[in-house]
């Protein structure tokens, strides 16, 4: 795979509580989240000619991706919670490859956060 003619599109520190984690005390209170988000979408679906929102990705279903994901239920891993994310979005857009990045801030208080990234590729032709 390879992301010649493709254009990255990212979305930045999206600030959300949601209900995450192992532990009990995390089981019952919502907790900070920073989401990051990068597709790679080929030419196709970001050139646009006639400067509207039709001929691109909209970024707003990016983030409702991420929200709805995040906030459909109880996820107890970050690591679980990024691959749902990529499978949605990769399932919802026309991306060749999606890296999401999940900071959680209060993981620890000695540390700014903890966080875990993947990047999934696309199986369409």
């Amino acid at each position: 795979m390879n992301l010649d003619h493709c254009t990255r599109l990212a979305l930045r520190g999206l600030a959300i509580d949601v209900s995450i984690g192992v532990f009990e005390h995390e089981k019952r209170a919502v907790q900070p989240v920073r989401v990051n988000i990068d597709v790679w979408v080929p030419s196709e679906f970001c050139t646009p000619t006639q400067d509207r929102l039709g001929e691109v990705i909209d970024y707003g279903r990016l983030r409702q991706i991420a929200i709805e994901t995040l906030t459909e239920s109880h996820i107890h891993l970050l690591e679980s919670a990024c691959e749902r994310m990529a499978a949605g979005i990769l399932l919802a857009l026309p991306v060749r490859c999606v890296r999401v990045a999940i900071d959680k801030p209060q993981a620890f208080s000695d540390v700014d956060a903890v966080t875990v990234e993947i990047t999934r590729w696309s199986t369409a032709s």
